[in-house]
């Protein structure tokens, strides 16, 4: 010992401070070392078996350490530390120690994330810690198949980067070894400066390590001469890659002088120069060189390694020598197979890693398809899911990720390739292959589902523009925007959510959203950002109704932040929801009302702040000042699930709030895990189904109530009617409400489906059911198959009375397909059937809905411009009580009219309609065809006739209601006409006589509509200085107009708007200046005001 130290003391710092690494053995003597603490030092003996090494907390001289001790100073042993707090240099040690104490094992994740702490204190490094990286990177290198050469820069520049940093040979060594393991580059003279600049002498092994590395044959030229130079004896390794250099280059004579060399010195051929010889070949492309080599080997009796065959098979993958079809893999295979087959799969499976990394993914799913395990659970979604992933890691290209994704499918080998890719590609943010993903999901017919959009909407978080495009490539696949999707995932990333949610509800309407779909999640998102100000409002302003059942949990949670707010948010959702249903339902039924009261107190007692004993009175009292009841049945329940002292303030608060003629909580039968077929919902009846398939059991009971189910919710939905085949005058903008959407054309399909498996079941089908398969046929515009199907439902149930929707909608097919005639003798049978049968009552009052489908038949025969066709269908319906004549009934009439072209009967039918049913029929467009009909300056060209009509039809609207509301609607059809001109003169004869509501309404309308030109028309119009429309009025019409770009996205046109009104000299309105800054920030733009 050097210097002296208590044996207590050493026992302790030895006890305390000792580490276990894990390290190849060298040709060094390790069995002693040196260890300084302050000025005194020892040699402490170190098991040579297990390498045990101390190290320790104190300043420590690294330099007197041998270079062969992996750490000196560095890693404190983290069971017992001396110290308190650890430097992030040591923290960052031991999270590896630990990782290769527990594990075993150092992966190459966390060697990057240990390296990235370690960079910013490089300073505080000692020498025997980056050799210990190194060392690391060694292994990482031997086990991993992704690219590692990065990584092992990044450690070698913080080896060299260090102020007063004594490079050792050991550490060049392991850099060396590292670089031939990752295949980087490292030349001659690099090293050299590094020696140099350490004042080291290099050594055969250093030079031994450059030519494994050597690039080319002037880099190998250059390292033989340096190790002639020094004397170092040539070995094994020197001459195989030499070899390995000649073959790679093309020169056959150099490798014949490298092989006369060898021979000269009397050195055997081993396989390492066979192994060397045929890589270098692979390298170059040299098929039959390789081929040679391997059969002169196996001549010789010198066998290749398992290694050495993957390192040829690798080879030729990557410098794009597979052949055609994978030929020349496929021999390198087989000979693999014949070696070992269970190495050889292991094997394999690193190679088509790396290939994928190396950017040759056929190359690398061909050895994929070899791989024998994964022919043994080809049904399970994992298989195969590690190459799929790393292919989407490796940023391949989306077509090759997809075609190897089929091959997968095609080899039988997995089934969910492209399913796994799009996971990935998801979790891994690579939007476009996500989107190339979904539509090759679409296009071979897979089912995609909403979630697989939710990490879309994350990536654009905050980017209006992008989410919107989201939403839209999402409907243009056919998946719809759930409550759920909009809720948590869309809302929550727009950011005009809280400023402007009526502005976001408009945009997503307009990308097709039904209004409906958007009102509860939109308010659900208002409640949970806490903006519950906005969220009044915006119930307030929304005539949508809201889902009651998807509310209650999120007003539930959020109760607590604003008791009397929520509370009256609960009040008015449950007064439209009752409202709601009583418009919708027929007659009144005896029945108690659902308890959402009682299910708003289930849902706060079930919520994650869960119902405390506090808040239970301060809730009832709310409850009770806006006349929320809540069933026994509910406080029953709340009770059960509560504890004592709950149960005991339920008890003393129950009277404010009871209310014993409400029924149950609507949510509970939800609990009800395995409900009767009988109660089961469309999709709990699929899952049936399914269940039923699997087990062998009778199908038929199950399947006549899905085919019912099905066409429920369809039979009251009419397909609107088609204008492709119609040549009439321009069309105009029409006050008749758009007909509804048909049902989705997939539940059509699934009933006629399923009508099919059923008479492949032998099933009869009942009337009813036969019914429902006409609806779906009619929804699928299949006319052919719906007629036959009425003549078999005729013959096979004649007493059967088919509901008037189906037939009302059969004929408006027939009408689209061309056959008015069939259309009106189908329904004058149907309807003298009916009266046969003696099933109509005189006093029967049709429902609402029924109108909408009759309207949708007469607007069909209106565009085909027959009159008496229309006139015999609208008598029919007349006689029959199933229509009233009002407005939009009777306007069929003049639309057939105008559609046929006759002006002067569309005048002359509408003043017998005013005279004898008391209703204006589309006086706004029957005047704006007659004003076309007329000069654009006003000249007439047809001898006055058009004028005559104009004058007449200005005079009808006067006498049904006032000279007044006729000058208006000759006003709005000038607007919407296209003709300012017109416009203009009636806007100057109305000065004092203007009604500036009804103008107010009119722009309402026409901003609901997003008709801009009618707008613009009406600025220039009353921009005359004697014109009677006020600042207000004309700030509304900005405000409109802008509303209407905000949603269409047009910045540069709001922004016109803001330089119209400054060159007008009318003040912007707070409002107009909040919306086009919301609109510019959306959009990234600037905002060139400031608002007070």
């Amino acid at each position: 010992m050097s210097g002296s130290i208590n044996d207590t003391h050493t026992r302790t710092l030895t006890r305390s401070c000792k580490v276990l690494l894990d390290h190849t053995a060298g040709t060094r003597d390790r069995s002693f070392l040196r260890v300084d603490v302050g000025k005194a030092s020892y040699c402490c003996p170190v098991q040579t078996s297990s390498y045990h090494v101390l190290t320790i907390l104190y300043p420590v001289s690294t330099t007197q350490y041998p270079s062969s001790s992996l750490l000196h100073s560095s890693i404190p042993n983290t069971s017992r530390s001396v110290s308190t707090v650890n430097t992030p240099v040591e923290e960052t040690f031991n999270t590896l120690k630990m990782k290769l104490d527990r594990l075993g094992r150092v992966s190459r994740s966390d060697l990057v994330r240990a390296v990235g702490r370690l960079e910013p204190h490089r300073d505080q490094l000692s020498d025997g810690q980056c050799c210990w990286l190194m060392e690391l990177a060694v292994r990482v290198a031997r086990g991993e198949f992704r690219p590692c050469g990065k990584l092992l820069n990044r450690i070698w520049q913080l080896t060299l980067s260090r102020p007063n940093a004594q490079v050792t040979l050991e550490h060049i060594e392991l850099y060396l070894e590292a670089c031939q393991l990752t295949e980087t580059p490292c030349t001659l003279k690099e090293m050299t400066e590094v020696l140099e600049r350490h004042d080291l002498e290099v050594s055969g092994r250093v030079l031994g390590l450059l030519l494994a590395v050597a690039a080319d044959m002037e880099a190998a030229t250059a390292i033989l001469a340096a190790m002639k130079e020094r004397g170092v004896p040539a070995s094994h390794d020197t001459f195989a890659q030499l070899l390995r250099v000649y073959a790679s280059s093309g020169d056959e004579s150099g490798v014949e002088s490298v092989e006369e060399a060898m021979r000269s010195v009397k050195m055997e051929r081993t396989s390492s120069t066979f192994a060397a010889l045929t890589t270098g070949h692979a390298q170059a492309g040299h098929i039959a060189a390789v081929e040679q080599t391997i059969d002169q080997a196996s001549r010789v009796g010198v066998a290749f390694s398992q290694g050495q065959l993957a390192k040829v098979l690798f080879t030729l993958a990557k410098a794009g020598h597979a052949g055609n079809n994978f030929a020349n893999l496929e021999w390198v295979i087989k000979l693999l197979v014949q070696n070992d087959a269970r190495q050889a799969e292991v094997e394999l499976s690193h190679l088509a890693l790396k290939l994928i990394h190396c950017g040759r993914p056929r190359e690398a799913f061909h050895l994929v398809h070899h791989l024998p395990s994964l022919r043994t659970n080809t049904h399970l979604y994992t298989n195969a899911t590690l190459y799929v992933q790393e292919a989407v890691r490796a940023h391949t290209d989306p077509e090759i990720v997809i075609e190897v994704c089929h091959g997968l499918e095609e080899e039988d080998i997995s089934q969910f390739g492209v399913l796994v890719a799009l996971e990935t590609a998801l979790r891994e943010s690579r939007v476009q292959l996500a989107w190339t993903l979904l539509q090759a999901l679409k296009e071979r017919g897979v089912e995609l589902r909403e979630h697989y959009f939710w990490p879309l909407f994350h990536s654009a978080a905050g980017d209006t523009q992008t989410l919107l495009e989201v939403v839209k490539r999402m409907l243009d696949l056919g998946v719809s925007a759930g409550v759920e999707t909009l809720r948590d995932h869309l809302l929550p990333e727009l950011p005009s959510t809280s400023t402007n949610p009526s502005l976001v509800c408009r945009q997503l309407h307009n990308l097709g959203l039904a209004p409906n779909a958007t009102a509860t999640p939109m308010l659900a998102t208002l409640i949970r950002k806490n903006a519950f100000d906005a969220a009044a409002k915006f119930v307030a302003d929304t005539k949508t109704s809201f889902s009651l059942a998807e509310l209650t949990p999120t007003l539930a949670s959020a109760w607590p932040s604003s008791p009397r707010v929520i509370t009256t948010l609960l009040a008015t959702l449950i007064t439209r929801h009752f409202q709601s249903e009583q418009r919708g339902s027929d007659q009144t039924q005896d029945t108690k009302k659902e308890d959402w009261g009682g299910q708003f107190l289930l849902d706060m007692a079930a919520s994650r702040r869960g119902l405390g004993v506090t808040q239970i009175n301060p809730l009832f009292q709310e409850l009770n000042k806006n006349k929320i009841g809540v069933s026994e049945l509910s406080l029953e329940l709340v009770s059960e699930r509560s504890n004592l002292a709950i149960q005991e303030a339920l008890r003393s608060s129950s009277g404010l709030v009871l209310d014993p003629a409400l029924g149950s909580p609507p949510l509970e039968k939800e609990y009800n895990i395995l409900p009767h077929p009988r109660k089961m919902s469309v999709e709990e009846l699929g899952d049936h189904l399914v269940e039923l398939d699997a087990k062998g059991l009778n199908q038929r009971g199950t399947i006549r109530r899905l085919i019912l189910s099905q066409a429920t919710t369809a039979n009251t939905t009419s397909p609107p009617p088609t204008t492709s085949n119609i040549s009439a005058k321009p069309v105009m903008p029409t006050t008749t409400p758009a007909a509804p959407a048909p049902a989705s054309t997939s539940t059509s399909e699934v009933i006629l489906g399923l009508a099919h498996r059923a008479s492949g079941e032998g099933m009869k089908l009942s009337p009813g059911m036969i019914s429902s398969v006409l609806k779906a046929q009619i929804n699928s515009r299949d006319l052919d198959a719906a007629t036959d199907t009425l003549t078999e439902l005729h013959a096979l149930h004649p007493t059967f009375h088919l509901d008037h929707y189906k037939v009302i909608d059969l004929c408006t097919l027939m009408i689209d397909k061309g056959q008015g005639t069939e259309a009106v003798k189908t329904l004058r049978q149907h309807l003298l059937v009916e009266v046969k049968n003696g099933t109509r009552d005189a006093t029967k009052t049709y429902p609402k809905q029924i109108r909408r489908n009759c309207r949708n038949l007469l607007v069909a025969s209106a565009l085909t411009g027959d009159y008496s066709q229309t006139r015999d269908l609208l008598d029919l319906l007349l006689t029959r009580g199933l229509v009233t004549p009002d407005t939009l009934i009777m306007g069929a009439l003049v639309k057939c009219r105008l559609a046929s072209g006759d002006l002067a009967g569309a005048v002359t039918e509408t003043e017998e309609i005013v005279e004898q049913h008391k209703c204006l029929p589309m006086a706004v467009e029957t005047l704006i065809n007659l004003i076309h009909s007329c000069g654009d300056d006003g000249r007439e060209n047809k001898e006055g006739e058009a004028w005559t009509l104009v004058q007449h039809m200005v005079d009808i609207i006067a006498s049904h209601s006032s000279t007044s509301h006729a000058h208006h609607t000759l006003l709005f059809a000038c607007l919407e006409g296209n003709r300012p001109i017109f416009a203009a003169r009636i806007f100057k004869n109305l000065v004092g006589k203007l009604n500036r509501q009804r103008i107010r309404r009119q722009v309402e309308r026409y901003g609901q509509t997003q008709q801009t030109l009618p707008l613009l028309h009406l600025l220039a119009a009353s921009s005359s200085p004697h014109a009677a429309l006020n600042v207000t009025s004309r700030q509304h019409i900005y405000s409109t107009l802008l509303e209407i770009y905000a949603v269409q996205g047009e910045v540069d046109k709001g922004l016109a708007l803001w330089t119209q009104l400054q060159e007008e000299d009318l003040p912007p309105s707070p409002a107009f200046l909040s919306s086009l800054s919301d609109l510019l920030t959306a959009h990234g733009r600037a905002v060139p005001f400031q608002i007070k």
